[in-house]
């Protein structure tokens, strides 16, 4: 597979220190996102959920104190049950076998971290393609304002000569009014375009934090690569960040139907106290240990309940997997039908633009020699100039259809420019 390396990057009209580039309008809006700090807070949550559930296969310790007042007993009785008895001991209690459920649910909470992890990504790959449309648009729309001003002073000059030869008899006074009501026009779809680049500068400065009119910029030529087939980027669709987040939630649920079943097994535990103090004829007993055994036999069929509940939502995330699967498919299908019209546009703009050069300078010689009217002439300006719009346009979104195409391929972002 070869490379097309693309020029498509337009002159700036500020110096590169003053601009800002996409991957530090992008480390902005990350830092500003409140969608990206809810992410980062789930992991967080997620995480002390994995260490809860490591705790359950550690013993217990707790202390217990108690004091009880009751009916004085008989006298033959009060040196084995006082009618006041103070205790006061530490429990510890070590799990010993609950059905494998402890492990189940830290091996659970585990891929729900990684889970969590994966859609921090995804809600960074939805930013990173917010932001990059964004950028875009204000440089396609900036540039749009370039082209038609460019536009409005060669009109400009041409009304200046055709003053000049209407004062010598070889234009018509109409003429001037021609080009001067396309300069008006041009003019009024100045005014339009700025009227839509303002309302994409108060969206850059939401998604960033900087000022509205901070300038921006692209300081390097990007590659484009030659499409190729589109089985290649299909191959991608298992290591997107949404793809792999519902598979670890797959896995998850499925831990479900393992801590369900533990409901049918016996629980075994070993318990053993220490005793501060202690009533009546055990008062020198300082110590006792037991191994309990809980044996299920009824529960009003709870248990089975449980296990056909967690069946069910283990092939509800089989099918939210698959479903995400398919659109993934057709959303890298789309992408990359879009990329690579855009690079046959290109191509096409590239040589009508050329072609309309050439006729307007042709017909701009020939008017002077007089073989031509006014109208040719002041429709091969526009023609140019439009041609000249239309292909600064679709380099634009050539870009930005390449970098939804790598978005959509987990290309862009890398979890390592998720930066805190």
């Amino acid at each position: 597979m070869f490379s097309i390396i693309m020029h498509l990057t337009m002159p700036a009209v500020f110096a590169a220190t003053d601009g800002r580039t996409l991957d530090e309008c992008f480390q902005a809006a990350l830092r500003r996102s409140e969608i990206i700090g809810t992410q980062t807070e789930l992991i967080a949550q997620a995480e002390e959920r994995y260490r809860q559930a490591k705790g359950a296969i550690f013993p217990t310790i707790n202390g217990v104190a108690s004091y009880l007042v009751q009916a004085a007993p008989a006298a033959t009785a009060a040196t084995q049950a006082p009618g006041e008895q103070t205790t006061a001991k530490l429990t510890a209690t070590q799990p010993i076998f609950h059905g494998m459920k402890e492990y189940a649910g830290i091996l659970q909470q585990n891929l729900l971290v990684t889970s969590a992890m994966s859609n921090k990504v995804q809600a960074a790959a939805s930013l990173y393609s917010d932001v990059a449309t964004n950028f875009y648009s204000i440089l396609q729309l900036e540039q749009d304002i370039r082209d038609v001003t460019n536009e409005i002073n060669i009109d400009s000059k041409r009304i200046s000569d055709l003053n000049a030869r209407v004062r010598i008899g070889r234009s018509r006074p109409s003429e001037v009014l021609t080009v001067k009501s396309a300069v008006d026009t041009l003019v009024a779809t100045n005014d339009a375009t700025r009227g839509q680049l303002l309302a994409l500068r108060e969206a850059f400065a939401f998604l960033t934090g900087f000022d509205r009119n901070m300038p921006i910029l692209e300081t390097e030529t990007l590659t484009l690569p030659s499409p190729g087939a589109v089985e290649p980027y299909l191959q991608s669709i298992e290591e997107r960040p949404d793809v792999k987040a519902a598979r670890d939630s797959l896995y998850a649920v499925e831990k479900n139907v393992t801590i369900a079943r533990a409901g049918h097994f016996p629980q075994i535990d070993v318990t053993g106290d220490y005793w501060f103090k202690r009533p009546g004829i055990s008062q020198d007993q300082h110590w006792d240990a037991q191994i309990i055994g809980t044996i299920p036999i009824f529960a009003g069929g709870i248990v089975n309940s449980q296990v056909r509940e967690a069946a069910s939502q283990e092939r509800a995330s089989e099918l939210n997997l698959a479903r995400l699967r398919r659109l993934a498919d057709q959303e890298i299908r789309s992408d990359y039908d879009n990329f690579t019209a855009d690079l046959n546009q290109v191509t096409s703009l590239t040589r009508a633009t050329q072609s309309a050069l050439e006729n307007y300078q042709a017909q701009t010689s020939d008017y002077k020699l007089g073989l031509v009217t006014n109208l040719d002439v002041l429709t091969a300006i526009t023609s140019s100039q439009e041609s000249q719009r239309a292909l600064d346009k679709s380099r634009y979104l050539t870009k930005l259809d390449y970098i939804k195409l790598q978005i959509a391929t987990a290309r862009r972002p890398k979890q390592e420019e998720l930066k805190p």
